[in-house]
């Protein structure tokens, strides 16, 4: 009879994994935003406005991407934690 508190090997590394997976889309967003906020200045410095708006829709989409891995890596957590 196997034990309830115990956690299946393959639950465990599913969750490990899922949960570097949202650390890295996190990481990824936060680059990203630096990236677009780099353009922005630049963009603005060189008087040049569709460089300004990439920029901004390059922060925008660097934040979207950053709370998607933090939707990740909660959801790897309590599956981690509910197995």
């Amino acid at each position: 009879m196997e034990d309830d508190t115990t956690k299946s090997p393959d639950v465990e590394a599913q969750s490990a994994q899922a949960l570097f997976v949202g650390k890295k889309q996190r990481l990824e967003g936060k680059l990203k935003q630096a990236a677009g906020l780099t353009e922005e200045a630049f963009g603005r410095l060189t008087g040049k406005p569709k460089m300004q708006s990439a920029g901004l829709r390059k922060q925008a989409e660097g934040q979207i991407e950053e709370e998607s891995g933090k939707l990740i890596e909660e959801a790897a957590k309590k599956a981690f934690d509910e197995t």
